[in-house]
């Protein structure tokens, strides 16, 4: 959820849980990272929520693409 605070810093990262039955699994974790920028700061805003629903958008083809090992 958003935080509007300017006292303290705030939490910018997400929870991500790897449910698997296997012990053997595969994540692509070059496929979340972004490239750093200087003005990816001053465009960070509260505009991943839909507005609908209050809840995020839909990121779920994203998530499927990370976890599929490449062939």
């Amino acid at each position: 959820m958003p935080e509007s605070v300017r006292d303290r810093p705030t939490r910018s990262h997400e929870y991500v849980f790897l449910l698997t039955k296997s012990n053997r699994y595969f994540y692509d974790a070059d496929g979340v990272r972004q490239p750093y920028r200087p003005a990816t700061r001053l465009r960070l805003s509260q505009a991943t929520f839909d507005s609908q629903s209050g809840g995020p958008k839909d990121y779920g083809s994203r998530r499927i693409v990370l976890l599929d090992e490449p062939s």
